[in-house]
């Protein structure tokens, strides 16, 4: 992508796309609401969402429960002999809850992003809304039923300016909820640690722009990011551990903890702790900085049935070790020290986060890493490849 476009950053775009698939969910019952998305979704895919049973019903939640890149399309060139632009596409599957206010739905679906292979990539802004791709005007169709913008009078849901959805594909759709009684076996655990072949020296890079940065500091974040949202996790509560997650991932972790509340469930992480980590991957770009950790974890983790606490799958007493790839990102301009305290990176005052991302106390928005590192991604051992 950055052969074409130096500003692109994939943190920005999985961000933009988690945002439009909710966004246009809620919007399928009518034209009238799809119209609101249409720069960013094609009029082929807005008649695949409000085709989308049940017809006509507003979707009154979406939660995000897996986010997967299935298709990578770049060009070798931005434009052919002609002079025209060439297309650069990306292909995502997302495994979502999509509930309207009689049924809940379990969907895996694709949908097919495009753009001209020349259009440079936006800075992620202040507004989680989606104006116009071209002016960033609010977005406001020039005459029903035209993509057309009313302030600057170009057509605009082409992939000229900005990404747009050119097809969506339902894979399958389910009202029954995800089995979580079922024991799995970890199967990745001993697996060999999958490592950027420069990891090494983009860590020393990292600690030379940023001074205050260095191991013991960030496994300090990282080992209180765990415990707190282990218990978070373990009280089917995720409100404490809001502001230490990014937005991507706390919706894909409300996905599990809202399928375990409605079949009456908690899954209970007991005694956890980090017994050692592993430097795997750093990326960097002109907004973010990401860096991936393999973390070898210990404890106790059960399901009991939350009425009786009778448990129905693994065990009180014996621990289950266990690894992950957990991603922790930040945005490239913040420096400092990183806290090893839930404490508002801005204010520095009790950890308390709105669904929206932002400090009750002071204000700010902190869960795109703007004031310190939060996780983006959590990956299983068995299926990650750097």
């Amino acid at each position: 992508m950055r052969r074409f476009d130096d500003a692109f950053s994939q943190i920005v775009f999985e961000d933009f796309a988690f945002r439009l698939f909710s966004t246009a969910h809620r919007a399928r019952h009518s034209a009238e609401t799809l119209a609101t998305v249409a720069p960013y979704v094609a009029e082929t895919a807005r008649a695949q969402l409000a085709a989308r049973a049940p017809v006509g019903q507003p979707v009154v939640q979406v939660v995000v429960g897996a986010l997967r890149t299935y298709r990578v399309e770049v060009p070798d060139a931005a434009f052919d002999a002609q002079g025209r632009p060439l297309r650069m596409r990306v292909g995502l599957e997302y495994e979502a809850n999509i509930a309207t206010a009689d049924h809940t739905y379990y969907t895996v679906e694709s949908w097919l992003f495009g753009r001209d292979a020349d259009v440079q990539s936006k800075p992620p802004g202040a507004t989680r809304t989606f104006p116009c791709p071209n002016c960033g005007a609010p977005w406001q169709a020039s005459q029903t039923a035209t993509q057309v913008c009313a302030s600057c009078g170009q057509a605009v849901d082409n992939g000229r300016f900005d990404w747009v959805v050119e097809q969506v594909s339902l894979v399958s759709s389910d009202e029954r909820p995800p089995t979580l009684t079922t024991e799995v076996p970890e199967r990745g655990t001993d697996l060999p640690t999958y490592r950027q072949p420069d990891v090494d020296a983009a860590w020393l890079q990292l600690t030379r722009d940023d001074a205050a940065l260095d191991d013991a500091a960030l496994e300090a974040r990282l080992t209180m990011i765990y415990t707190q949202l282990n218990l978070a996790w373990s009280s089917n509560e995720l409100g404490p551990a809001r502001g230490l997650v990014s937005d991507g991932l706390y919706d894909y972790l409300s996905y599990w903890v809202d399928a375990y509340r409605r079949q009456g469930l908690r899954n209970v992480l007991a005694d956890m702790r980090i017994t050692h980590t592993a430097m795997a991957r750093i990326a960097r770009d002109r907004y973010f900085d990401a860096i991936t950790i393999r973390i070898w974890a210990t404890g106790k983790d059960y399901v009991i049935r939350t009425q009786t606490g009778a448990p129905v799958r693994g065990s009180k007493h014996r621990e289950r070790a266990y690894s992950e790839y957990w991603t922790l990102i930040r945005t490239a301009n913040r420096k400092g020290p990183a806290l090893a305290v839930p404490a508002c990176g801005n204010c520095g005052a009790p950890l308390q986060i709105t669904q929206s991302g932002e400090c009750e106390h002071c204000g700010a928005h902190v869960t795109a890493g703007e004031f310190d590192w939060v996780v983006s991604k959590i990956e299983q051992d068995d299926t990650y490849r750097g």
